[in-house]
C-alpha cells in the first residue's frame, strides 16, 4: 500500500472555478444555491417560463390514490385501465425494491396487447433504453426494435424522470407517482417528460395515502368531515368544467360540503409539494 503525504480533493464548485463558462437550466429553482462564482442571469425572453410550466402542471389535476400495497398495486391499477394510461414517471420512487426489467415484464404480462405491442424502458445493465416485446418477451435496444415508440408503453424510472427524453404520442397521459418529501423542482422536471403537454398530452397523479393526507392538511381540511377519496379510472375527462367532477375535489360525508376548500385543493396541493423538501 502507497501512502501519499497529502490528498487532493474537488468538489462541484470547483468545475465552475474558472473564466468563460456559460451553463443553463430549464428552471430557476435552484438560483439561490449556486455556487458563489456563478452569476444567474434571467432573460427576457424566458420570464414566463417558470409560470408556464407551473400553470400546464396545474391545469393537469386529476389525482388518483393508490391502496394497493408494493409496487406491484400502483403497476395493476395502471394496467387494470385500458386506453388510459401511456406512460408511467416514477418520480416518487413507488417501484422501489423492483428493477426496471422487473417492472416492464410485470407490465408487459398486464396490459392490453391490442393497444401495446412493447414497453420501452432504461436498462441499467446495458446502459440504454430498451424495448420488452410483449408477445414474444424478447428484449432489444431501442434502436434495433421494429416495435414503433407509438404502439409502446413507456417507463421512466426515478432516475430517468430527469432530463430522459423519448417521441411519445402526442396524445399520451402519463402516470406521475407522487412522494411525501418531494419537491416543486422534482414534480416539474418529471412532468416536463411530456414534451407536448399542453397541446395534446396530460398528466394523471398517483399517491399514496400519506399524500392524500398531506392534501387534506395543505387545504386545512378536518379528516373526520371531508375526505379525498380515490378518482375512479373510468371517472370525469380531463379539462372537465362540471365542479362536481372536479378531481380535486373533497366529498363531504355531512350534508353541507365547502366549496372553497374543493376549488382550492389542486393549487393547494403543489403548494405543499413546493414547501415539503424546505
Amino acid at each position: 500500500t502507497v501512502q501519499y503525504p497529502s490528498k487532493i480533493t474537488a468538489n462541484p464548485w470547483h468545475l465552475v472555478d474558472g473564466e468563460g463558462l456559460n451553463g443553463f437550466s430549464g428552471t430557476t429553482d435552484n438560483r439561490w444555491v449556486l455556487p458563489l462564482q456563478v452569476r444567474h442571469v434571467q432573460l427576457d425572453e424566458l420570464q414566463q417560463t417558470d409560470g408556464q410550466m407551473l400553470r400546464l402542471v396545474l391545469d393537469n389535476p386529476e389525482y388518483v390514490q393508490v391502496d394497493a400495497p408494493g409496487w406491484e398495486g400502483a403497476l395493476d391499477l395502471i394496467a387494470a385501465a385500458p386506453a388510459r394510461y401511456h406512460v408511467l414517471i416514477d418520480a416518487g420512487a413507488l417501484m422501489a425494491g423492483a428493477s426496471t426489467s422487473t417492472v416492464a415484464a410485470y407490465l408487459a404480462a398486464r396490459l392490453d396487447r391490442r393497444q401495446f405491442r412493447g414497453v420501452v424502458f432504461f436498462d441499467p445493465e446495458l446502459a440504454q433504453w430498451v424495448v420488452h416485446d410483449v408477445h414474444t418477451g424478447h428484449v432489444v435496444p431501442k434502436g434495433k426494435s421494429p416495435i414503433p415508440l407509438r404502439r409502446c408503453f413507456a417507463y421512466y424510472d426515478e432516475s430517468r424522470a430527469r432530463g430522459s427524453d423519448l417521441q411519445l404520442r402526442p396524445d399520451a397521459v402519463a402516470a406521475v407517482t407522487l412522494s411525501p418529501h418531494m419537491g416543486k423542482d422534482k414534480l416539474m422536471q418529471a412532468a416536463g417528460r411530456m414534451r407536448l403537454l399542453g397541446r395534446g398530452q396530460r398528466l394523471c397523479y398517483l399517491g399514496r395515502p400519506e399524500i392524500s393526507h398531506a392534501v387534506r392538511q395543505a387545504c386545512a381540511v378536518p379528516t373526520e368531515t371531508y375526505s379525498l377519496p380515490p378518482i375512479p379510472i373510468g371517472g370525469p375527462a380531463f379539462g372537465t368544467s362540471d365542479p362536481s367532477a372536479a378531481p380535486f375535489s373533497f366529498a363531504s360525508s355531512a350534508s353541507s360540503s365547502s366549496s372553497t376548500t374543493a376549488s382550492s385543493a389542486s393549487s393547494s396541493m403543489f403548494s405543499f409539494l413546493s414547501t415539503a423538501s424546505m
